[in-house]
């Protein structure tokens, strides 16, 4: 039986100074080689900077500058499937700054996620989710998904350690390492997981004593459980994985919660019963 479960997961890295550092072994966190994409750097004759970017020999992207020392370079390409990666692409088009683009790739497409100034570090969770710690005007974390290409979720130098809890669908695709730490200088971020698994994200529960009544929802929606001589934990969790509310059901055949303050859109409601969970999807119009 499948189950639901919150652990702490660290993810592979890559660091960019000057140049990019791996600080995981790419063949123990699901990095793949994939021989169908791959790019070249030149110099064009007015000694402008430029690249190529190929899939199964076919050019898919090109830029290139027109001045010495300006112009675009490939800094990273990687993949964790046969047709999704990512790329990161330099530009300078001056003396003082480097720009960094982060994209995402799927077949011949390409997902604008972010930019940055001076500094960019990517940490790949698996084929729909990956962090961004960048630092332009100031530091920023970066949360990209297949749901939201990009979200904000921190801005500026952090003075005190941090900790942020994240509800992510599906599993990572480096198991064995147990948490995200992210250096600003020295003061440390952690993210902490809560996964659900991605084939709840779909099927829901058959075997649940939990019926959710008012589906699609307005306003309101009403929790009746054929089991009300265990407590309960309900959270709602969005399409993105953060959670919206939580709420203890002590030993309640019925309750009726609000939800008239949650954006139009699915929603997964998770019941926690001890070590038994249980998954729904709730449609708010």
């Amino acid at each position: 039986m499948k189950t639901t479960f919150t652990f702490l997961a660290f993810f592979f890295v890559l660091n960019l100074a000057n140049s990019y550092a791996q600080s995981f072994v790419e063949s123990e966190c699901g990095i793949i080689y994939n021989p169908s994409y791959s790019y070249t750097n030149y110099q064009n004759a007015n000694f402008g900077l430029g690249y190529n970017l190929y899939h199964n020999n076919v050019l898919i992207s090109h830029q290139e500058g027109s001045q010495a020392g300006r112009g675009y370079q490939v800094v990273l390409l990687k993949f964790v499937n046969d047709t999704t990666g990512y790329i990161i692409i330099s530009s300078k088009q001056h003396s003082v700054l480097t720009e960094y683009f982060v994209d995402k790739i799927t077949g011949n497409k390409f997902i604008p996620l972010w930019d940055a100034y001076n500094t960019v570090s990517l940490f790949i969770v698996n084929a729909n989710l990956a962090y961004l710690s960048t630092y332009s005007m100031n530091w920023e974390l970066v949360k990209c998904s297949d749901a939201q290409p990009s979200k904000q979720l921190m801005y500026g130098k952090p003075t005190s350690p941090i900790t942020i809890i994240d509800t992510i669908i599906g599993m990572p695709l480096c198991q064995n390492l147990s948490e995200l730490n992210i250096r600003y200088d020295t003061v440390n971020c952690k993210i902490v997981f809560h996964i659900i698994d991605s084939a709840y994200s779909i099927n829901e529960n058959s075997i649940s004593p939990w019926k959710v009544f008012r589906n699609p929802a307005d306003d309101y929606i009403n929790l009746k459980t054929s089991n009300p001589s265990i407590s309960c934990e309900v959270k709602i969790v969005n399409s993105i994985g953060i959670l919206q509310k939580s709420i203890i059901l002590n030993r309640l055949s019925e309750q009726t919660i609000y939800v008239g303050d949650l954006r139009a859109g699915v929603y997964i409601i998770e019941f926690n019963e001890g070590s038994t969970k249980y998954l729904t999807k709730m449609i708010k119009t």
